[in-house]
């Protein structure tokens, strides 16, 4: 007897921000050029960068550029392979030195190794009001920016049902996931992040009974940062990644990171999540420091060297322990 089918998803999504209501800056929103700004060329006063995909896991798309590099949320980059545009994507989460992105256009499927194109935005003018002796030509005055809003985020809500043909054996899985970033929360130096998914599933008709509705809660982030800026590190505290120990990745405890123009060092500690359920645990304790040489904030080819050590302990015994050197460049050739 043949069996059918019938799947049925729902879904929605809701953005928001909280604070100034002005669009993002650089002329655009939601990674669309706004009105005024080149389709094509990206923001007036904008030049074209370029960096390489280095790795690609599921629908996730990494790059080794984050907010250091001028990389905001929501951006959009090309993807290009023997100079065609093969495929677009847009920035999904970001830290101080990498971005994850999702692809959103593509008519061949990106690598690692391919090269990407983005429009790195011009830094941002002062605001010189018209008539100031600072300003002998008046059209030389900026047009005002309001600041980003101080906390942004997304919810998303998903309902998918299977239900067979006779209805045995069919479930129904609600679903939902919430992003939220904020910086200077209520005028001080506090910054939150959280990232976290989770869905339900029940099961219905012949056999139902068996299965019992099955929950899955997974977090990704979950931390509080003190960014005071000027010569004070940035400290977070809570679920995080750790942007410049790729081989550590998430944990759960506190970070230490120093960021300058030309050079950055950081240390953490902090325990593993539970590799099925990413529910806390402290069977495996890990602590690590780094220092970093790189290229000036705001350059158009990316370039870093790191050096660093790591230790592992599990049940107080040594896991691993290691040292490790990484260098990283990228341009439009290589």
């Amino acid at each position: 007897m043949t069996r059918h089918w019938v799947v049925v998803f729902v879904g929605a999504a809701c953005a928001w921000s909280l604070g100034a209501g002005a669009p993002p800056a650089f002329g655009q929103v939601g990674g669309t050029p706004a009105s005024g700004a080149p389709a094509s060329g990206g923001p007036a006063g904008s030049a074209v960068a370029w960096t390489r995909i280095t790795y690609i896991t599921g629908k996730s798309v990494y790059l080794e550029i984050g907010s250091r590099d001028g990389l905001r949320e929501g951006m959009t980059l090309q993807v290009m392979k023997d100079g065609a545009d093969i495929a677009e994507l847009a920035v999904e989460f970001l830290s101080s030195t990498r971005a994850s992105c999702t692809v959103t256009r593509q008519s061949r499927e990106p690598s690692v190794g391919d090269s990407v194109r983005w429009q790195q935005p011009a830094p941002r003018e002062a605001v010189v009001p018209p008539g100031n002796a600072a300003a002998p030509n008046a059209e030389r005055a900026t047009t005002r920016r309001r600041a980003a809003p101080p906390i942004r985020g997304r919810i998303g809500l998903r309902y998918l049902v299977l239900a067979p043909d006779g209805g045995a054996g069919g479930l129904t899985q609600p679903a939902y996931d919430l992003r939220l970033d904020g910086e200077r929360l209520g005028g001080t130096a506090f910054a939150v992040a959280a990232d976290v998914r989770a869905q339900r599933t029940a099961y219905s008709g012949t056999g139902a009974s068996a299965r019992a509705p099955n929950s899955v809660t997974h977090v990704y982030q979950a931390a509080l940062s003190w960014v005071p800026g000027g010569a004070a590190p940035r400290i977070t505290a809570g679920r995080q990644y750790a942007a410049a120990l790729t081989s550590v990745g998430l944990f759960d405890g506190i970070s230490v990171d120093l960021d300058r123009s030309r050079w950055s060092v950081g240390a953490f500690s902090g325990m593993q999540p539970d590799a099925a359920s990413f529910g806390l645990s402290s069977d495996v304790r890990e602590h690590g420091a780094y220092g970093q040489l790189h290229h000036r904030v705001g350059g158009s080819r990316p370039w870093s060297l790191t050096v660093g050590g790591i230790g592992s302990y599990q049940a107080g015994e040594i896991d691993r322990e290691y040292g490790f050197a990484r260098l990283a460049a990228n341009g439009p050739r290589y």
